[in-house]
């Protein structure tokens, strides 16, 4: 995924909007949030987000992960210490943050990397025909303790989650239907990342 500036002001609360370019929303993580460890800011996004079914029918699966401000650093995200410290820390304060990533194995792969101890590195080849813009990347998993931690915290949240809302296998459900998809995209970057399979 490339990252993208200017899409909001470096040290802006994180906040999601739509983009006509790409047909899903971007949720944009700042520089500033990001650099000072600031996660409770995207806390109370995301438990405002997730209070109610219907506001949260509004974000849940639609997402793009941006983290804003790290244009001109060569590195790729999973390769800057206080961007991959940051979501680390996310991910043991609000574990529900990947409900509302889009269930897209790019973006299930980011995720696990930034919080999981995943290290991208990019092919140089597109991840979707015709569209350079699209990178396609080969994603490490180094040591497979924080990656289990983390998909364990997310796999109890979410079910805390449907069960307080009273949504448990409701299949008709969107946000059902949302949390399947992701607990899907999840295993599928998984199976597509061989040092990233839980032993």
């Amino acid at each position: 995924m490339p990252r993208l500036g200017c899409v909001a002001d470096y040290d802006a609360a994180p906040a999601a909007s739509w983009d006509p370019s790409v047909g899903r929303y971007a949720l944009v993580i700042s520089q500033g949030d990001v650099k000072y460890l600031r996660t409770d800011r995207l806390k109370a996004f995301l438990d405002m987000e997730l209070a109610a079914l219907k506001s949260a029918e509004r974000l849940v699966g639609k997402c793009e992960l941006r983290v804003d401000g790290y244009n001109d650093d060569p590195r790729d995200l999973t390769h800057i210490p206080e961007v991959t410290a940051y979501f680390r820390k996310v991910s043991h304060e609000t574990p529900l943050l990947p409900f509302l990533l889009q269930p897209a194995r790019e973006e299930a792969m980011l995720f696990l990397a930034l919080a999981g101890g995943g290290h991208r590195t990019a092919t140089g080849l597109p991840a979707k025909e015709g569209d350079p813009w699209s990178l396609h990347y080969v994603t490490l998993f180094p040591d497979k303790t924080q990656l289990r931690e983390l998909l364990l915290r997310y796999a109890e949240a979410m079910g805390e989650w449907v069960t307080e809302k009273g949504i448990v296998e409701d299949e008709e459900h969107p946000l059902w239907k949302a949390h399947e998809a992701s607990a899907e995209s999840f295993l599928l970057a998984l199976q597509g990342s061989t040092r990233a399979v839980l032993q």
